[in-house]
């Protein structure tokens, strides 16, 4: 340990400048999100933030940089543990610890509430996807100029990626934290991973291997659309809650009709529960089972409702070519609906005066007056991601699905402001905590095509 303290001294006599700029950057950061507001400056300081961010994490690597045959450093009596234990301790105190005291200094300005829990996710969050790969990149090359290349490729191949398969991620939708999750543990892994080897044996071709295969895993998480493994994961489950299941569409004869969509509609929902659809499955088959097809697990297109509309999801193609494979026969339809249970708060009166309404544990929502083009508003603020939903006449205010945007959002407050036309005669306030996942199949006879 004496080692590592001796080696981390240095890197901070070395590094004190950047160090200082660093600072001033969080700090300037922390004071326009508590005390302004961010839209105005935060972009152009949120950017620098990171470039000082990365840089401070790539100096401190390279003061002993792993690559090449001629280090310094192999020549003295170095433990490469005691290397990396520097280059941890050094990230965590100039990184690490100023970005959390402005998390705090946020919250606490905005009068949000301040959680261990929502601290350490985001602390977990912002070093697995991003300090801890920014590490390895520096492990793997020799000066700045590679590791601006690499860094380079690798945001070009993500933008490329994420743009061809700008569609897989939101099928996922409420469940997105899934892959996001998957996707965090790997960077964080491969990080890790090459950090460790890299001081360990030195070896280029490893570490280098390691990121080509960390590119592949990752544009294939993106590519990959939510199966029923995930929805058992996400801890849906059938058998807690007795929902009844209806179709809407039907024959004269009672018989379940297709034309070109369908929906279910979830009733008799225990009192005080609310259920809302998260991801569907729809599987059409002929009786003699010679023809069959499925939509996969999707989101739901009418996100708040527990109504589910296949008409965006099929789409036209679909719808043809399904009526004319049945040719108006009976085929055998089953929904597959996976559904999270809430459990209603009693409603709260927003003031018109602009009294803010305190939501324990949440944030607060108060009138904010008239918008653009004269639009009544509501603004609300909160702690970022709650597991809780506020909804204000009917609408979702606050509870926006976690996923991919907890690698991009750098402040701790979430804030929405919502429009309402026509003026309506008060806004009610409702608080929805989740109470239970579900699934539940539904199996029908139906009729593709018109009657």
């Amino acid at each position: 340990m004496k080692q590592a303290l001796h080696i981390f001294r240095k890197d901070v006599r070395f590094l004190w400048h950047p160090i200082l700029v660093v600072l001033a950057l969080t700090a300037v950061f922390a004071w326009i999100h508590a005390y302004s507001e961010p839209e105005e400056f935060e972009g152009i300081i949120s950017f620098f933030l990171v470039v000082g961010w990365v840089y401070l994490v790539v100096a401190a690597v390279h003061q002993e940089p792993p690559t090449g045959e001629r280090q310094f450093w192999v020549t003295r009596p170095y433990a490469w543990t005691s290397l990396v234990t520097a280059k941890i301790l050094f990230i965590a105190l100039f990184v690490n610890l100023p970005f959390l005291l402005s998390d705090v200094a946020i919250l606490s300005a905005q009068w949000l509430p301040i959680t261990v829990r929502s601290l350490m996710l985001r602390q977990i969050t912002f070093t697995a996807a991003f300090l801890v790969p920014a590490a390895a990149l520096a492990a793997i090359t020799r000066h700045y100029a590679e590791f601006a290349l690499t860094l380079f490729a690798a945001l070009l191949a993500a933008v490329f990626g994420v743009g061809y398969l700008s569609g897989a991620p939101q099928q996922w939708g409420e469940l997105q934290w899934i892959p996001a999750s998957a996707l965090g543990c790997i960077l964080f892994l491969f990080g890790a991973g090459v950090l460790f080897s890299q001081y360990a044996m030195r070896r280029m071709w490893i570490g280098r291997g390691a990121l080509i295969a960390t590119a592949c895993l990752c544009v294939s998480i993106l590519a990959i659309p939510p199966s029923d493994l995930a929805v058992s994961l996400a801890g849906y489950r059938a058998g807690r809650l007795e929902l009844q299941m209806v179709h809407l569409d039907t024959l004269m004869d009672g018989t379940p009709y297709v034309p070109s969509w369908s929906g279910v509609n979830v009733v008799n929902a225990p009192p005080g529960m609310l259920p809302a659809v998260d991801l569907v499955d729809a599987t059409f088959q002929d009786p003699g089972k010679s023809f069959r097809w499925s939509s996969g697990w999707t989101r739901n297109p009418d996100g708040d409702s527990s109504y589910i509309a296949l008409d965006g999801e099929i789409g036209m193609n679909e719808a043809l070519r399904l009526s004319r494979r049945f040719k108006h026969l009976p085929a055998d339809m089953k929904y597959s609906v996976a559904m999270t249970l809430y459990r209603a708060s009693e409603p709260m009166a927003l003031s018109l005066k602009g009294q803010p309404a305190e939501i324990p544990g949440i944030g607060y929502c108060n009138f904010a007056g008239e918008g653009y083009l004269s639009t009544p508003t509501i603004r609300c603020r909160s702690v970022r991601f709650p597991s809780e939903r506020v909804r204000v006449n009917g609408f979702t205010v606050i509870g926006e699905p976690r996923g991919y945007r907890v690698f991009t959002d750098l402040s701790p407050v979430s804030q929405e402001i919502r429009g309402f036309l026509p003026m309506p005669r008060e806004f009610l306030l409702t608080v929805e905590h989740p109470d239970s996942r579900i699934r539940r199949d539904l199996e029908l006879k139906v009729q593709v095509g018109a009657q």
